[in-house]
């Protein structure tokens, strides 16, 4: 039988595993992304290249451009300042200007999940 949360996921945002105990101890809360892959009020599997570890609620979703970018947005990410964040952005995206723009997701984790069973 499916929960009435399964039935509500509409997406899925995949981390690096090194951010997953900063998610799941709501260190991290948001996460900036080229794409728009989420919407407020989604449901969400959060997952990494071993498969999803959370079920969480999408609180928000707007558009910042780069230079919008601060302290306090950087560490709801996870990361420790601003420099931090725009290094890790470059790493996945390559060259960004100031006038880029990007999606901050801010989600809340609902549920740890340890294998694709307990989305079924």
């Amino acid at each position: 039988m499916r929960s009435r949360e399964h039935e509500r996921v509409r997406g899925r945002l995949k981390f690096d595993k090194r951010f997953i105990a900063d998610i799941l101890s709501g260190r991290k809360r948001a996460t900036v992304r080229k794409s728009r892959k989420a919407e407020p009020g989604d449901i969400v599997v959060l997952e990494s290249d071993d498969g999803p570890f959370a079920i969480a609620y999408v609180e928000s979703v707007r558009v910042v451009k780069l230079r919008e970018l601060s302290d306090e947005i950087a560490q709801r990410d996870g990361f420790s300042d601003r420099g931090e964040l725009l290094r890790a952005l470059r790493h996945y995206y390559g060259f960004i200007g100031e006038d880029d723009e990007f999606y901050l997701i801010e989600f809340r984790v609902l549920r740890k999940v340890t294998g694709p069973g307990e989305l079924r």
